[in-house]
């Protein structure tokens, strides 16, 4: 049994045996992705994306080839999902809807989509082509249906049901940052030498939200983003070891990262970083963003000495960490002008008829109020604007 899945929903759904614990277990997951259609079908292609078996694995790794040595074996188990592919039901399951926008959505499309291409198949052969075809191009498990992960309570890695839809065509200015971030993420998705990246500078000028906006440049490319939290570096290792197995590429985000004099996590972070007994695995790269380019608390008493010995030396030691990114890329707050740019780019869409010296007047008092100018002053400003107004806007605060 290789495409077949342990459990034996697959068989009892082929020879008609579907039970109610089952049937549930199929609407479940229709209305959790918003699958349409033939109920049966779609619950076996979901089944099918998420198997971690060894064919899965196999033409993952060889991107969709045939494995003539067990593609053989393989054909008797494609004969089973033919018999579901090839007698859809009669009626068509509609769910009651998922939203749109959500990442379980966009999941259900890329379940669809396989499936429409399995029930066109007319042969063992034909649907073993495709289905290790998709192994090959999209990977296996969650990271062939989802973008963004972060770690659980458990430890486990969890995709993120709604996840930022930050566009670089959304933000504006900072085009050099810009170009520095893409051009580092485009070497490392081509497999060139690539650095871990340090996004540093004030508050509230898009560093995580350029980050973010990655996915929807490249995803497509096989790019994918895990978000992990201060707290859960401990359990970093196992993440890695998990995501080196996988084909795409992934960067480890650590967001408004910082460590004060007590926390130590940091010294485990730059054992991830660089200098461990196992070396990084070359799909991924770690970025980061922080409102501090030196990334560890450091006193004056540690500059005097404070006591210790080899003050040098500790200073160092702090220092040290944030010179683990080969690529440090800053972000200063925007003057006024900048901020004014901002805002009547953002204006431009929701306000193209409002007088543009009202919308500048009004950013200036809102700055004043709101800790002075900056992009998420900005966006902030205009949200306010949309709910005076009754409007409906796309623009979110990440």
């Amino acid at each position: 049994m290789l495409l077949l899945s342990e459990d034996g929903e697959i068989e009892k759904i082929a020879e008609g045996k579907t039970d109610d614990k089952l049937l549930l277990k199929m609407i479940s997951t229709a209305e959790k992705y918003g699958l349409r259609g033939d109920l049966r079908q779609n619950y076996v292609t979901f089944k099918l994306i998420c198997g971690e078996n060894e064919y899965a694995r196999a033409c993952e790794k060889r991107g969709g080839k045939s494995v003539c040595s067990i593609d053989r074996y393989a054909l008797s188990d494609a004969a089973v999902l033919l018999k579901i592919f090839r007698n859809p039901d009669t009626e068509e399951y509609i769910p009651a809807g998922a939203d749109k926008k959500s990442e379980d959505s966009r999941a259900g499309k890329k379940i669809m989509e396989l499936c429409g291409k399995l029930r066109a198949c007319d042969s063992e052969s034909k649907l073993l082509k495709v289905i290790s075809g998709f192994y090959g191009s999209c990977g296996t498990g969650i990271f062939a249906l989802y973008r963004g992960f972060i770690i659980g309570e458990d430890g486990a890695l969890t995709p993120v049901s709604r996840y930022s839809e930050a566009t670089f065509s959304k933000i504006c200015g900072y085009e050099r940052q810009k170009r520095q971030l893409m051009s580092n993420t485009e070497a490392f998705l081509k497999g060139k030498p690539a650095n871990n990246v340090l996004l540093y500078g004030d508050s509230g000028t898009g560093k995580s939200t350029a980050v973010k906006a990655l996915l929807s440049e490249y995803e497509k490319k096989g790019l994918r983003i895990v978000g992990v939290q201060k707290h859960q570096f401990v359990k970093l290792s196992g993440i890695i070891a998990q995501l080196s197995k996988k084909k795409q590429k992934f960067i480890i985000l650590l967001d408004d990262l910082s460590f004060e004099n007590f926390e130590t996590e940091y010294k485990y972070l730059k054992a991830i970083i660089e200098g461990g007994v196992a070396e990084k695995p070359d799909n991924i790269l770690i970025y980061a963003t922080s409102n501090r380019r030196h990334l560890v608390t450091e006193t004056f008493a540690d500059r005097e000495g404070g006591g210790d010995i080899h003050r040098e030396e500790t200073t160092n030691e702090k220092v040290s960490l944030s010179e683990r990114f080969g690529l440090q890329i800053y972000y200063a707050k925007p003057d006024k002008q900048e901020f004014m740019d901002i805002v009547m780019f953002l204006a431009e869409k929701h306000f193209p008829e409002t007088d543009k010296n009202t919308l500048i007047a009004g950013a200036n008092a809102f700055a004043v109020k709101h800790g002075g100018f900056s992009g998420r002053a900005a966006t902030q400003y205009i949200m306010s604007l949309c709910a005076e107004n009754d409007i409906k806007t796309d623009i979110k605060l990440d």
